[in-house]
């Protein structure tokens, strides 16, 4: 599942239009195969380091056990905040996936 980060803040504008350009904001991706780093953990919780300065923290769900994280909300990326969406279901939760 692809997990989708939009700027809420504009690019700055530039001289130049680029016919290419579908948006004025700052676009960032993680996909499935995206590897991250365990950056901290504590009881029922890890943070997540994905490069780019994207940081997720997963908290445990107590029913299955999986690493959770909701799939919709802002977070902060390199000083800037970023709307959150996972493809086109928005809200669903990002689930954290180990691997060897």
């Amino acid at each position: 599942m692809t997990v989708n980060f939009k700027s809420l803040r504009e690019l700055d504008p530039t001289p130049e239009k680029n016919p290419f350009a579908m948006t004025g904001q700052r676009l960032l991706q993680i996909d499935p195969s995206t590897p991250g780093k365990v950056l901290a953990q504590g009881s029922g919780w890890v943070s997540v380091d994905f490069g780019r300065g994207i940081v997720l923290t997963f908290n445990r769900r107590a029913e299955d056990g999986i690493y959770t994280r909701t799939g919709w909300g802002t977070i902060t990326i390199a000083g800037d905040r970023y709307d959150i969406s996972v493809g086109v279901l928005s809200g669903s939760d990002i689930e954290l996936h180990v691997g060897p």
